[in-house]
């Protein structure tokens, strides 16, 4: 993506991340469903190893 990472910031990273792949997004690609977080939170509260 051409960035300097000594100068960016994580913020400034992820807005040329999603600048990119919407620059680069497929537009004959199926839609993604939407996350669904409560499920992920119960995934991830099921998984953690503690």
């Amino acid at each position: 993506m051409g960035l300097d990472w000594e100068r960016l910031s994580l913020s400034g990273y992820f807005e040329a991340l999603e600048a990119h792949n919407e620059a680069h997004q497929d537009p004959n690609a199926p839609a993604k469903e939407p996350v669904d977080h409560e499920r992920l939170g119960r995934f991830m509260a099921a998984h953690r190893m503690n």
